[in-house]
């Protein structure tokens, strides 16, 4: 199994903090560096911390541990791009039709023409949502990027 690894400015791998506690000296070290008070929106199993100037969200269950990363291009829900190194070699501006030629075939891809259609890697721990509810457009680019536990 391959690793995901993007990392802040002192090289902590971001995927790493999945089912870290939030108040782990890790995930304080790492939200410490973005510099950026989030904005936190709450429902009633989960809870995010919103960085939209970095292009960077965190996803909390009740336990107060994080279960997803979420890394966001331009614009995308209020968002500015991330701005670190991608996973993978993914970019922004790749196609479904790049993405599959770097990661391999998705383990399964969803949608249904109503949503924005997302393909899952779950040897990586990622899934990508492109920027449209196409099932059958492989030009359609990377709107953003899920990091999950490997």
């Amino acid at each position: 199994m391959s690793t995901v690894k993007v990392y802040s400015q002192d090289r902590i791998d971001v995927q790493d903090l999945i089912d870290q506690q939030i108040t782990s000296q890790i995930f304080q070290k790492f939200v410490n560096e973005i510099n950026e008070q989030p904005e936190i929106a709450r429902f009633d199993d989960v809870y995010y911390y919103i960085f939209k100037y970095k292009g960077l969200d965190f996803l909390f269950d009740n336990s107060d541990a994080v279960k997803c990363v979420f890394l966001y291009s331009e614009s995308v829900d209020n968002h500015r791009q991330f701005q670190s190194k991608l996973p993978l070699g993914l970019t922004f501006s790749d196609t479904r039709k790049d993405v599959e030629k770097k990661l391999g075939p998705p383990d399964r891809n969803d949608g249904n023409g109503v949503i924005n259609f997302y393909s899952v890697w779950n040897r990586y721990g990622i899934t990508i949502t492109y920027k449209d509810v196409s099932q059958d457009n492989m030009m359609n680019r990377v709107n953003h990027i899920a990091l999950n536990k490997r």
